[in-house]
């Protein structure tokens, strides 16, 4: 697991979000990542809440 940064774009801007995320396989397609949780819009948590809940893992 590792946390990363999920980008998501509609009609009315870009949005980022810090998600956890796993690598896995889908036989016949290959490796991807699966969320495993949502944290919540990145510019609605503070730096230092980012480093707690990364340091918290």
């Amino acid at each position: 697991m590792f946390p990363r940064i999920a980008k998501s774009i509609k009609k009315s801007g870009e949005y980022q979000y810090l998600v956890i995320s796993e690598s896995v396989h889908i036989k016949g397609k290959g490796s991807t990542t699966r969320n495993i949780a949502n944290l919540g819009n990145v510019k609605k948590i503070g730096v230092n809440d980012i480093e707690s809940l990364i340091d918290g893992l």
